[in-house]
């Protein structure tokens, strides 16, 4: 990247040199906050801002997040061209430009020039994490990132300020960089997506049909699984289960340190994750959290409720298992429990089980429903060398997996460094005289 001629000291930490005939400035001598109520109703159109997409009606942002108010009176007015700001999050990225005119919480700004400059300029300065980091020392509340930052104090927060007609071609630039950015993003997520399908079409394949593509076949006499090889049983699914053993109860009291808790979010693709979520008991909790059994070594985990029918082979037995989860102890004489972890993850199972959960979202199901459920047989042998492909065959898929998650952090780290450097002046942006 080709850099300024000279450069001079901003005289703010977070900015750092700029370009020497760029000025510094007070946010309120270029940004002003609109302060435009919805009273009388003025619009029903109500919009949501996220993290991610940025500001959206409030229709197509789903469950997440809080619930817009009937009574909105009481909310503010947003134009196109405005950037709205959460006074509450900004500081992890909660702003974004608005192309609407809508109702908006009254607990958001809405920022518009004052001299007819270039608002994109200034909405990617907010997406900069140094301004980010600048904000958190000036909000009122207790949590360092739900502290709402009042408008005087944020309309003397220093901004760099080039010219008018370089931010017009900083923006232009960054607006076609993180527009192809953000396709290859998109483009990755969608790799994973169709590696997550391929992971769970290979399972349910192999647990469904074998490995050996000549087997005869026969029908399992089950309309949702179909075919299976003709050596193959199915059977109630706890037939092959030795015991059951569930861990309801009294929620453990959480520690610093002490015994692994294993939770439903830590069990995850057929897998204990142990950095998904660190929770840990006392000793003094242990035998209690435990009376109903403790882990044992090659039994199965598996999740009641959210997320529900999860599954993994126990390989720690000096952790404790949290409430929601049930352990299985197969048969070891008729059931290899790799093998029954990965027939929980095949699609026919996860099928299976949804008719039989409860809850208003389909969230959960009884111990006492398990034994309505259904489970494949293959004869033992055959059920380890299953077990030992899937082991394999994920591996590979997770491997995948991993790459081009690695890779989308690199374009959004990417992402953020170009934007910080285009405002604050450390290359000069194409087109610059």
């Amino acid at each position: 990247m080709e850099r300024y001629e000279s450069y001079k000291d901003s005289g703010v930490d977070w900015i750092g040199e700029i370009p020497d005939h760029w000025e510094v400035a007070r946010l309120k001598n270029h940004l002003v906050d609109r302060k435009e109520k919805n009273n009388p109703i003025k619009t029903d159109f109500v919009l949501s801002l996220t993290n991610v997409d940025g500001v959206i009606p409030y229709s197509e942002k789903g469950d997440k997040g809080n619930k817009a108010k009937e009574d909105i009176s009481g909310y503010m007015i947003a134009y196109p061209g405005d950037i709205v700001l959460n006074s509450m999050n900004v500081v992890i990225g909660s702003v974004g430009l608005s192309s609407y005119y809508g109702a908006v919480s009254p607990v958001y700004y809405m920022l518009h020039t004052r001299y007819n400059e270039d608002v994109r300029y200034f909405n990617y300065l907010f997406q900069t994490s140094t301004l980010q980091n600048e904000l958190k020392g000036l909000g009122n509340g207790i949590l360092e990132i739900r502290m709402r930052i009042p408008m005087s104090k944020l309309n003397n927060v220093i901004l760099p300020i080039p010219p008018k007609i370089e931010m017009r071609i900083i923006s232009d630039y960054l607006d076609e960089k993180t527009s192809e950015i953000d396709s290859l993003i998109e483009k990755t997520e969608r790799s994973i997506e169709l590696l997550e399908e391929y992971r769970k079409s290979v399972i349910s394949e192999a647990v469904t049909k074998g490995l050996d593509p000549d087997a005869p076949m026969k029908d399992s006499g089950i309309e949702w699984i179909g075919e299976i090889p003709a050596h193959w049983t199915a059977q109630g699914f706890t037939r092959p289960i030795e015991s059951i053993t569930d861990y309801r109860g009294r929620t453990p009291k959480k520690a610093d340190s002490g015994r692994f808790l294993i939770t439903g979010r830590n069990i995850k693709n057929g897998r204990i994750d142990y950095d998904a979520s660190r929770e840990y008991i006392p000793e003094s909790e242990y035998n209690r959290a435990m009376q109903r059994g403790r882990l044992i070594k090659r039994a199965v985990l598996f999740t009641m409720e959210a997320p529900l029918g999860q599954a993994a082979v126990v390989d720690d037995d000096s952790c404790a298992a949290a409430q929601r989860i049930i352990m299985l102890v197969p048969d070891v004489k008729r059931l290899n429990g790799s093998y029954l972890v990965y027939w929980i993850m095949s699609n026919q199972f996860q099928s299976n089980l949804l008719t039989f959960a409860t809850g208003s979202t389909a969230s959960g199901i009884k111990a006492s429903k398990l034994n309505q459920l259904k489970v494949i047989l293959p004869p033992l042998p055959e059920q380890n060398r299953i077990a030992s492909f899937l082991d394999t065959k994920t591996l590979e898929i997770d491997a995948l997996v991993t790459s081009q998650r690695k890779q989308i952090d690199l374009l959004r780290e990417y992402r953020k460094s170009l934007i910080s450097e285009a405002v604050t002046g450390k290359f000069k942006v194409p087109g610059v005289a």
